[in-house]
């Protein structure tokens, strides 16, 4: 199985963080940011820029990474199908801890009132770059719909289709009653 790199990767290493506190800078170049439209299907994001800081707790034994980031990308109408120019603008902070053994894993008893576990880390080094993508993920609008753009209910409900559109050729396929 070969192990693909993200598109947007900014790895810091567990050991350069010693000194406590690694503050970076990060933006996605426009070739990364063509793959990673791509991978979140997006019609195009024109910029991604994020402000990470990443610090060592514990001796090491938990890491927290706050950041913020920007984004200017364009995302399809669902109604019309139409490009639909828009920018997200975040905050996140995680906490993540090396990866335990199941050997050595605890049980964990769930209380809502208590700080959630980190999550697991593999390797050697923490992804920034990859965090501030999923993290973009997670912002946009699952279902992007330009002002204005409404579906016509009552047409849907008879079962009509409109002459154009992605459902077109479907409703050609459907049998005739």
């Amino acid at each position: 199985m070969t192990e693909t790199m993200p598109e947007f990767s900014r790895p810091v290493a567990l050991e350069d963080l010693r000194g406590g506190t690694v503050r970076q800078s990060i933006a996605a170049t426009d070739e990364e940011c063509g793959r990673l439209a791509k991978r979140l299907g997006l019609a195009a994001i024109d910029s991604l820029s994020a402000t990470v800081t990443v610090e060592s707790r514990r001796g090491g034994k938990i890491i927290a990474v706050e950041a913020e980031f920007q984004a200017v990308l364009t995302q399809t109408c669902v109604v019309t199908l139409e490009p639909l120019p828009g920018t997200v603008s975040e905050t996140f902070s995680i906490r993540l801890a090396p990866a335990v053994d199941a050997d050595e894993a605890e049980i964990v008893d769930i209380d809502p009132e208590t700080e959630d576990e980190p999550e697991p880390l593999d390797g050697d080094s923490v992804d920034i770059g990859e965090l501030v993508a999923q993290h973009l993920s997670l912002a946009l609008d699952p279902y992007p719909r330009a002002e204005g753009a409404e579906l016509e209910p009552e047409a849907l409900a008879a079962g009509e289709v409109a002459d154009e559109g992605p459902f077109a050729k479907l409703a050609q396929l459907k049998p005739k009653a």
